[in-house]
């Protein structure tokens, strides 16, 4: 996956935002459910001294879970509430509010 090999290459890659919609590659990979490569990048950043915001808010105040929630990716809402510890509520900007299932609280 050459997507893998960039952000091995500058770790840097994963804190920054698309000019359109404002997703970090946190919440490209928890819309399309990829728990694996999310877990990756979270441990290569860390691994690099790269901080990652768990809780980044895109161009509309979608955080990753937001994003994870709307597309029922359940695997990818147990990683980032139980194990990378990111803030379960939280109101986007039209203030609704983040909640998954209560399983992952």
């Amino acid at each position: 996956m050459q997507a893998r090999a960039l952000l091995l290459e500058d770790p840097h890659l994963a804190t920054q935002k698309d000019f359109v919609s404002g997703y970090t590659v946190l919440h490209w990979l928890a819309k399309h459910g990829n728990a694996q490569v999310l877990q990756d990048v979270f441990t290569g950043a860390h691994k690099a001294g790269v901080a990652l915001d768990v809780n980044v808010k895109s161009g509309c105040g979608y955080t990753p879970l937001h994003l994870a929630a709307m597309h029922g990716h359940q695997r990818v809402m147990q990683l980032l509430v139980q194990k990378l510890q990111c803030q379960v509520q939280v109101r986007d900007c039209n203030l609704v509010l983040c909640e998954p299932p209560c399983q992952f609280c």
